[in-house]
């Protein structure tokens, strides 16, 4: 079985999201991990002098909800 098609057996859904669209919020309950099949997403953090990026995720990484894996 090529890996796409095992990809295929476990994606729940693909979503679309658009530029500065938020994905999960920072202290909210996560019911997903999600997959970056396309572009980029950026990880930021609220600090006390703001919202800060911590890191830029790229096609293949995967984030969210880390007890489901």
């Amino acid at each position: 079985m090529s890996s796409d098609k095992v990809l295929d057996a476990y994606l729940a859904a693909e979503e679309v999201y658009q530029d500065n669209d938020y994905i999960i919020k920072e202290g909210t309950s996560g019911d997903w991990v999600y997959l970056i099949l396309e572009g980029k997403v950026k990880v930021k953090k609220m600090t006390p002098k703001g919202l800060v990026s911590i890191a830029t995720l790229k096609e293949g990484d995967i984030f969210g909800e880390m007890v489901f894996l």
